[in-house]
């Protein structure tokens, strides 16, 4: 313990720098040897094997462990320090004449007739060491110290620290130079890569980085490791720079540490995950052969490779990716307790706001999705088919879990979320195109004065020359109303072309009209209202020329004049 814990007496003929006596009364110094002696008894049942380290210069020199008095081991340390510091800032105090000096119970250190610290049985025995070597090896230790921290303030030393400072900023310097010239000669490799060579990455057909995607991608990988580079470079650099100057000496160990400190606990942090990750690749080596394996199968039913009766080959792929997704989701449950931090209590909070704003922002989507999966086994439709939902005729172009896509016969683009075509009326016109065929039909409207043979075998006709319109099954005809006027004539005829539907429409109404024109028969839809005097045709000029006179009428005035 140091001298300025003790009691004070009046006669000691003087004062270390601090305050503290140096009683030079040899029974005195006994009397304090048997109560430090006693003290230390006590204190060392108490004693945990901590120490607190006396600093030099912020290097340790030795510990004291046990409590003297009021004083906390932390508290000796701190004077000790205070009296060593005194004696290496004063370049009077020859550190040639520390010493040390043996009593049955302590090891004093002295600098010539003035104690500094005692050590006592205590200390050394919670250091596990005898008391003589523990207060020699403290004696050394300290001479060490003061004389390092001396020689790192001298002017040679600060002189040789100022040239190694400015050899390391040129140092730096060129290493950052060295590194951009690397890798920009990396760089500039790389973009006289033959255009023949195929650099790209594709998954199935899609081509997911392309030649200049990847140029892209390496020239910004390549920034960032030049950056990474400088980085290191300056860092260490200027670590060093600040450990070559005992006044930040400190701050350099204290970065170095910091990363040291880090790069441990990231490199235990790994070995002790080394467990966590070797059942998670378990995991994945378990569900990618099952995930291939279920790819295989539903491959070969769609293919017709296999067969499954009252398995329908449009469903392979979808109960696949219904599969699949089943399959992930229990390999994604089985990984997550493996995960780092899945344990903690951020990692559950997070994962719990997640799946909260999922269920809240995603019940559409789910419904779509669910929808999607009815449909998908209803078969209301397949990719191609031209289908009718509400207002809207088109070609189904694209179907996935979420929506499908119509492309209307004007080109027009059309996205219809599943849960809408789940609760829509849908017709679609090539379910039974290519087997029974599909039925096109249209009305016309004739007098009562045609006979029905005559507009059944036109109309018929008018259907043969329709291109798209097959022979077999033949077209017909049906009688569906006799109106006023006219009776109402609808032809059917058979198509195998449900896409070109609405080109087989105009071409048969062409063709009825050219057929009802030769015939010199008059469609009568819309009717005339208008009162005819019976003197031409409702015929196109060219279908009446070469037509007899109709008959004239009079028509008789109020005046009672006549008119023919």
């Amino acid at each position: 313990m140091a001298a300025g814990n003790w009691p004070r007496r009046v006669n000691c003929p003087k004062q270390a720098g601090d305050g503290a006596p140096v009683c030079q009364n040899p029974s005195m110094r006994w009397l304090f040897s048997i109560v430090l002696a006693l003290a230390a008894g006590l204190a060392i049942a108490q004693a945990k094997g901590v120490g607190a380290p006396v600093q030099i210069d912020g290097r340790p020199v030795f510990s004291v462990y046990v409590r003297v008095g009021s004083f906390s081991p932390a508290e000796r340390a701190r004077i000790i320090e205070q009296r060593f510091q005194k004696i290496a800032d004063d370049p009077r105090y020859d550190i040639n004449l520390l010493r040390v000096e043996d009593t049955p119970t302590q090891q004093d250190i002295y600098i010539g007739q003035e104690l500094l610290v005692s050590l006592g049985q205590a200390d050394a025995d919670i250091a596990g060491k005898p008391l003589n070597e523990y207060g020699t090896e403290a004696l050394t230790n300290t001479v060490a110290a003061i004389r390092s921290y001396r020689e790192s303030r001298s002017t040679s030393a600060l002189t040789r620290a100022a040239a190694l400072s400015l050899v390391a900023i040129l140092l730096i310097l060129a290493s950052c130079r060295l590194i951009k010239i690397l890798l920009d000669f990396l760089c500039r490799k790389l973009y006289r890569i033959p255009r023949s060579f195929p650099l790209q990455v594709k998954l199935r057909d899609t081509v997911l980085i392309n030649r200049k995607s990847f140029k892209r991608l390496f020239r910004k990988l390549i920034q960032f490791i030049k950056r990474v580079g400088y980085l290191v470079v300056s860092f260490f650099g200027l670590s060093y720079i600040l450990g070559l100057y005992p006044w930040t000496r400190e701050y350099s160990d204290q970065l170095l540490g910091l990363v040291g400190v880090e790069v441990s606990k990231i490199g235990k942090g790994f070995v002790a995950q080394i467990p966590n990750f070797l059942a998670i690749a378990t995991i994945l080596l378990i569900a990618w052969p099952i995930i291939r394996g279920l790819r295989l199968l539903f491959r070969g039913l769609e293919t017709g490779q296999l067969s499954w009766p009252g398995f329908e080959r449009d469903w392979a792929m979808p109960t696949f990716k219904l599969i699949r997704l089943v399959v992930i989701a229990a390999a994604a449950i089985a990984i997550f307790p493996y995960l780092p931090g899945s344990a903690s209590p951020a990692f559950q909070g997070i994962s719990v706001f997640a799946g909260v704003l999922l269920s809240l922002g995603s019940s559409g989507a789910v419904s779509n999705m669910v929808a999607g999966i009815v449909l998908t086994y209803m078969r209301p439709f397949r990719l191609g088919d031209r289908i009718k939902v509400g207002e809207t005729i088109g070609d189904v172009i694209e179907r996935n879990l979420l929506i499908t896509r119509i492309r209307t016969i004007k080109n027009v683009e059309i996205t219809v979320p599943n849960s809408v075509l789940l609760g829509a009326h849908i017709e679609n016109y090539s379910a039974a195109a290519h087997t029974n065929g599909l039925i096109l039909h249209t009305s016309v409207t004739i007098g009562y004065d045609v006979p029905w043979q005559k507009v059944h075998e036109l109309l018929i006709s008018a259907a043969k020359k329709t291109s798209g319109i097959v022979l077999y099954p033949a077209p017909f005809v049906l009688q569906t109303a006799l109106s006023d006027f006219y009776v109402e004539y609808q032809i059917n005829g058979y198509t195998r072309s449900p896409q070109r539907m609405a080109l087989i429409y105009s071409q048969l109404l062409q063709n009825i009209q050219d057929a009802f024109a030769e015939a010199g028969i008059e469609i009568m839809s819309p009717h005339y209202s208008a009162i005819r005097d019976g003197s031409s045709y409702a015929l196109p000029p060219e279908a009446a020329d070469g037509l007899p006179p109709t008959a004239p009428f009079r028509v008789q005035t109020e005046s009672g004049d006549q008119d023919s």
